[in-house]
């Protein structure tokens, strides 16, 4: 009899410590960090596509605006350069630069009223870029350069404090 009860006592307290050790592994791996989380050290392929990407675009848009101030002062012919842009100068004395990968800037002479409420004003032609300013509904400004590519269309304007930023041309219209 005491070696029927010795049998069922190491069969309780074997399933306990195995649903013990069941729970437990449940919890340790709901407290650790998930592959490819943010947490993980190591990441995620479309985490790092989408690192690389952002990071790509604000370097192009970098380029491509040191690339047309360097053409601001240029000739009246059309002119491929390195990064394989092409500039040509068109009406009312505007120039256009358009690259390989379809985004295109234009120096124009015109002004931009703001549309919107309230509008952040950025430091480059997308939303990833800082605030460096704001501009209210009816407010005109001397437009720089207008960029199109894969953010949309945007305005450079030059701030009453000589500071110059990027609004979406969604929320401003060209005069």
């Amino acid at each position: 009899m005491n070696n029927k009860k010795g049998m069922i006592l190491l069969s309780l307290g074997s399933l306990v410590c195995l649903t013990v050790g069941f729970v437990l592994g449940q919890v340790v791996q709901a407290v650790t960090a998930m592959p490819g989380s943010a947490d993980d050290p190591l990441v995620s392929q479309s985490y790092v596509e989408k690192i690389v990407g952002e990071r790509t675009a604000a370097i192009q848009t970098q380029l491509d605006e040191l690339k047309a101030n360097a053409n601001k002062g240029g000739s009246n012919t059309t002119t491929p350069n390195n990064g394989g842009n092409t500039t040509t100068p068109n009406n009312g004395g505007n120039t256009t630069t358009s690259n390989n990968n379809g985004n295109t800037t234009t120096t124009t002479n015109k002004t931009v009223t703001i549309n919107a409420e309230s509008l952040n004003v950025r430091g480059g032609a997308g939303t990833t870029y800082a605030k460096v300013g704001s501009v209210k509904k009816g407010e005109k400004y001397t437009l720089l350069e207008t960029k199109s590519g894969t953010d949309g269309s945007w305005y450079k304007i030059k701030l009453s404090d000589g500071k110059e930023g990027w609004v979406s041309s969604q929320y401003a219209k060209v005069n």
